[in-house]
């Protein structure tokens, strides 16, 4: 049968799809390059906005590091004992030298907590309360 003779059939070589998938390649790059042409600005400006926040995020963690870092070497410097573990120290007291330990008060034998509310507007008054109480007494 010839090629020409009018079945429609069609056929294509090995690399015919080479040429239709690079015609769709250059057209997609045609359309990019024409979207890019009319965003670019608000591109470049999203972009810098991202670039300045993360390079302002990086910073305040460097910042916040060394603050914390200085801080505590501060902190270690003024209190050394802070630098070893302490170990906790426990003993085991025999029977009869813990007869010996007093038994801790109870909460109602303390002594209750003295409380003093004075609103005082004249300054001789006041001054007569702060001596009576330096004196010990009761009542100014």
């Amino acid at each position: 049968m010839d090629r020409y003779t009018g079945n429609h059939t069609h056929h294509h070589g090995l690399l015919a799809g080479l040429g239709a998938g690079t015609a769709a390649v250059l057209g997609c790059f045609l359309l990019v390059l024409g979207v890019w042409h009319r965003v670019s600005s608000q591109v470049g400006t999203a972009v810098t906005v991202l670039v300045w926040t993360l390079v302002s995020a990086v910073l305040a963690a460097v910042v916040f590091l060394i603050t914390y870092l200085g801080l505590r070497l501060r902190h270690h410097v003024t209190h050394p004992e802070t630098l070893i573990r302490q170990r906790a120290r426990a003993e085991v007291i025999p029977a009869p030298a813990a007869a010996e330990i007093p038994a801790p008060a109870p909460l109602a034998a303390l002594p209750a907590p003295v409380v003093h509310n004075w609103n005082l507007h004249d300054p001789d008054t006041a001054a007569a309360v702060v001596r009576a109480v330096a004196e010990g007494r009761q009542e100014p």
